[in-house]
């Protein structure tokens, strides 16, 4: 519309009205009254008329113009619907312009042809655009051709189907390009082009008359493709229809709302329906308490059937992100079988579990953190720390320490304080293997690998130890060659066993002791360097006995306790004498000369306490001298340093110290006292006199 408009009034001369038509070059003149109300519409034919009726250019146009009953004209919110009625419009117009109206009846625009033929030539062009862009995206060739078998319009998959350029197609005969399609025949037809096979059909574009027709082209190489996509998903079904109702547990599927879309034969027997009574119900009326709105997995649920109580498992199907449905299993149709089934499986578990704490107690790690005996010595303490955090983790530990110091005893206590404490627990001593066997120990070997290996072949030690831990004691004196096969079981954790082919994946926690300086084994090229820092993530170092003075009566007490109680004897103690003895004693066997001392006392003694007589053989043999109290003692320094000192004044200090304590604990009775401290009475008065005790 144009909203340009011009008008006449109908008192205005003919005169006027010409110069108003040169001006305006327009062919229709609106008229409206004096309040600008519609009225009519003068035309130049009108304007003709009264020139020839012979009226003058001073004469009002009243009465030579259209009155508006006359006229067509549109309300202000006229508009076509589709082009039929633009078309209409064009062709009944008897005008070329009509007005546009208000509510009111003034002319606010005017709708000339021009202008409705150029909106309805931009509209038609819009339409082809769009059908252009719609043929360049379907997955199919089309040609246009008209009445005289002129291709019009190509799109470019015929183009690639047919090895032509666009330029190539259009404006061509069909019977050029495609010779072998008959446009007569409507069934599909094939062509061969550049070693491909195309489908192609056609159809007329208008009945009577034929104008024209449009003719599709497929890949056939593709339909074929995707008739084979379409069988193997026939034959997917097929397969998935018989693992379905071959399925021993009752399978019922829903979708997103809770409803029945497959149900397998053994369900069906379950409910005495058939797949199609089941399809599209509800799973909530048919399983008494599903909830189908659920969302989530769920596992041995009780649900009734049928008036039956069954148990289930819910698994949600997912297609993306969201949920479209889920599988409900019926694992168990009959409770009191799951009952059975428990209690047999209650069994195993029980079997399992006895036999596991056996192979714990065969194992050998009877030892805890609680079996390490410190309190004031800070080395020990520390490494106690350190061997407590050392179980929570899987990293190698290396124990450092001399013999006796209880590096095999720090083993079994990070193993039984880890989780993995009900695994198996494998002891190597590296120095007692042969070299040529020591692979084959470590590593296993195959059926066959060499001349007397069993038929069976045999399981290495790491191997034995997956899962656990394996304690490599004396790594020390491992050879130089089995340190690189070491080495690299470390870093790949896997074994290959000897005369074998494959690797084996193992999970060992590798804890390694020895008493040798190895970072003097390294410099010497004894040790790996590669090897030492692998196994050197954690470090434990323990000090020898000699380093332990204040927690010497602490340990001699403590395995007294424990021969006491497992050779049922019943001493009462060690004497203060035989204590501070034991505190200058030099313990090159450590800890474990200690405990053997004591073990060999409670064996061989003969009083109520544990006195100088029962540790002479130690208290008095070499470097470290202890005799009577009327002669030298001598004892090697703390520190071994070798200076000597004199100990006679001591050793009577103490002797007097514990006759007092003897006659304490007997309330005078010196009989008591001597029986007490395992000596004659007459020794006893003896030692009295000596020490002026009255």
């Amino acid at each position: 519309m144009n909203s340009s408009v011009t008008t006449i009034s109908s008192s205005q001369l003919i005169g006027q009205a010409i110069m108003l038509f040169r001006n305006s070059k327009l062919h229709e003149i609106f008229v409206v009254d004096d309040n600008g109300i519609l009225i009519g519409m003068l035309t130049l034919s009108n304007l003709f008329d009264a020139l020839l009726r012979g009226q003058s250019l001073e004469e009002p146009i009243e009465g030579c113009y259209l009155p508006k009953n006359k006229i067509t004209f549109f309300p202000k919110n006229k508009q076509f619907s589709n082009l039929v009625q633009v078309r209409e419009w064009l062709l009944n117009a008897k005008v070329s312009e009509t007005p546009v109206i208000n509510d009111d009846g003034r002319p606010i625009g005017v709708v000339t042809q021009v202008s409705v033929i150029n909106a309805l030539l931009k509209e038609i062009q819009g339409l082809y655009d769009q059908m252009y862009s719609i043929l360049k995206v379907v997955p199919t060739g089309v040609l246009a051709v008209n009445e005289n078998n002129v291709i019009t319009v190509s799109n470019q998959l015929s183009e690639k189907l047919l090895g032509l350029e666009g330029n190539e197609v259009i404006g061509r005969n069909l019977k050029d390009i495609i010779p072998e399609v008959n446009l007569a025949n409507k069934g599909p037809q094939k062509i061969k082009r550049n070693a491909a096979c195309i489908l192609a059909s056609s159809s007329t574009v208008s009945l009577d008359p034929i104008c024209g027709h449009i003719v599709v082209m497929y890949d056939a190489t593709e339909v074929e493709r995707m008739a084979q996509e379409v069988e193997s998903i026939k034959r997917l079904q097929s397969t998935f229809e018989t693992i379905m109702n071959t399925a021993y547990e009752g399978l019922l599927v829903v979708n997103d709302e809770g409803r029945v879309i497959l149900a397998n034969r053994s369900f069906e027997q379950l409910v005495n329906k058939s797949s199609e009574e089941l399809m599209g119900q509800d799973a909530s009326t048919i399983i008494k308490g599903f909830d189908s709105t659920i969302k989530i997995k769920r596992d041995f649920d009780i649900e009734s059937i049928n008036e039956h109580s069954v148990i289930t498992s819910y698994i949600p199907i997912k297609g993306g992100a969201e949920v479209s449905g889920g599988v409900l299993r019926v694992i168990y149709r009959n409770l009191d079988q799951l009952q059975d089934v428990m209690r047999e499986f209650q069994k195993l578990k029980n079997s399992l579990s006895y036999y596991k704490d056996e192979l714990y107690k065969l194992n050998g790690t009877q030892y805890t953190l609680d079996s390490i005996i410190t309190t004031r010595n800070k080395a020990m303490i520390e490494a106690k720390r350190v061997a407590n955090k050392a179980a929570d983790c899987l990293s190698n530990v290396l124990i450092l320490g001399e013999s006796g110091t209880g590096k095999e005893l720090f083993t079994h206590a990070i193993h039984n304080a880890s989780d993995r404490c009900k695994e198996p627990f494998i002891k190597v001593n590296c120095s007692a293997i042969p070299a040529e066997l020591a692979e084959s120990e470590l590593f296993g070997y195959a059926p066959g690998a060499f001349t007397g290996a069993a038929r069976h072949g045999k399981m290495g030690k790491f191997e034995l130890a997956n899962g656990g831990t394996i304690f490599l004691d004396e790594i020390g004196d491992m050879p130089l060659q089995l340190q690189s096969k070491l080495l690299r079981v470390i870093q790949d954790r896997e074994i290959e066993v000897v005369g074998g082919t494959k690797t084996v994946p193992i999970n060992v926690r590798i804890i390694a002791a020895t008493n040798k300086d190895l970072k003097h084994l390294v410099y010497e090229k004894l040790f790996r360097e590669d090897l030492y820092y692998r196994l050197n993530v954690i470090s434990l170092t323990l000090p020898p006995l000699r380093e332990r003075k204040e927690e010497i009566e602490l340990l001699a007490n403590s395995f007294l306790l424990k021969f006491n109680k497992a050779q049922s004897k019943h001493y009462k103690g060690i004497t203060p004498d035989v204590i501070e003895a034991f505190k200058h004693y030099s313990w090159p066997g450590n800890i474990r000369e200690l405990q053997n001392s004591i073990e060999r006392a409670v064996s061989l003694g003969m009083n109520s306490w544990l006195t100088w007589e029962d540790f002479r053989d130690i208290l008095e043999q070499g470097p470290n001298v202890f005799k009577s109290s009327t002669k030298t003692i001598v004892i090697s320094d703390v520190k071994d340093s070798g200076d000597k000192i004199i100990l006679r004044e001591s050793v009577q200090q103490q002797e007097s110290e514990l006759i007092r304590w003897a006659l304490n604990e007997c309330l005078g009775s010196r009989v008591k006292a001597a029986k007490l401290l395992g000596i004659s009475r007459s020794t006893f008065y003896e030692k009295l006199k000596k020490a002026c005790i009255n």
